[in-house]
């Protein structure tokens, strides 16, 4: 009867390493699809901060234009004149203006595609690594279950009701039955 125990015993380590397993590789199939998604997604923001700040440039660059043309007319509608002193001044001044805001929206839109690069970088890791943690996590659980199934049957000392609880150590029992 004892070894038909010990073989259902080894029968359920099997199992429970089996199974296990197929929960580290499903969960490694889980974190490549979880870091994959990020990535594309990633890619995806990237292109729209891209679009959105070569338009945003674009816009303001019109807009500048415009007002530009507006500042011209009210000039030249003051009977100033428009190629030396302060309204030359103005319109330098305003077009300075105008390509510092121009550098500033592409400065913002490409310190935000460099954090999406490294968002993308991050996750693109996170998908490498879910293999490792699954290798990781096989062999633990191959490990814990080939010791389940083969660690050696020793017997504990017992302490307390038993005749000669302290022989199983090799010290002789006393007449008394303390085991000392």
């Amino acid at each position: 009867m004892a070894g038909a125990g010990a073989a259902i015993a080894v029968a359920f380590a099997i199992i429970g390493g089996a199974v296990s397993a197929a929960g580290y590789i499903d969960q490694k199939k889980q974190q490549e699809k979880a870091a994959e998604t990020n990535v594309a997604l990633a890619e995806l923001d990237i292109e729209y901060i891209e679009k959105q700040t070569k338009t945003a440039e674009e816009r303001f660059r019109d807009e500048g234009e415009a007002f530009k043309g507006t500042q011209k007319a009210v000039i030249g509608h003051s009977a100033a004149k428009t190629t030396e002193g302060t309204p030359l001044l103005i319109q330098q001044e305003t077009a300075a203006r105008i390509e510092q805001d121009v550098l500033q929206i592409k400065e913002k839109g490409k310190h935000e595609v460099e954090r999406l690069e490294i968002e993308k970088e991050y996750y693109a890791e996170a998908s490498k690594q879910a293999f490792t943690s699954m290798i990781l996590g096989l062999g633990s659980t191959f490990l814990t279950s080939y010791a389940k199934m083969y660690r050696p049957k020793t017997k504990m000392p017992t302490f307390g009701h038993q005749n000669k609880p302290y022989q199983y150590l090799g010290y002789p029992s006393s007449p008394y039955g303390y085991g000392f």
